[in-house]
C-alpha cells in the first residue's frame, strides 16, 4: 500500500501502515479522494478567541477543482459525503 500513496506522491510513515483502522481506496472512489485532497484550501472556518473550526467546504471552489479534474457534477455527492466525514473528525479530534 505504500506504493500506492508514493504514486499519489504522499509519504507514510512506515507505522502508518501498521495501524489497523487503514482502509483500502477503490479504483472507483479514485477521482473523487484525488478531488477531495485538491480542496485542502477550499475549507471556511469560524474562529473565536482561541478557537477554529471548519464548516464545510467553498461549493464555488469545489466546482472550479471538479471542473479542473474533469469529474461530472453528478458525482459531487461524493464530496460532499466526504466533507460530512471530515467535518466529523475534525469535531472529533478538537473535542480531544
Amino acid at each position: 500500500m505504500a506504493g500506492q500513496f508514493a504514486e499519489m506522491g504522499v509519504s507514510i510513515p512506515p507505522e502508518a501502515l501498521e495501524d489497523e483502522e487503514m482502509v483500502e481506496l477503490w479504483d472507483i472512489n479514485e477521482l473523487a479522494f484525488r478531488v477531495f485532497q485538491a480542496l485542502d484550501t477550499q475549507w471556511h472556518f469560524v474562529s473565536g478567541f482561541n478557537w477554529m473550526r471548519r464548516t464545510g467546504l467553498n461549493y464555488p471552489g469545489v466546482v472550479v477543482v471538479m471542473q479542473a479534474f474533469d469529474m461530472a457534477m453528478s458525482d459531487f455527492p461524493l464530496i460532499q459525503a466526504m466533507e460530512e466525514a471530515a467535518l466529523a473528525a475534525f469535531d472529533e479530534v478538537s473535542s480531544r
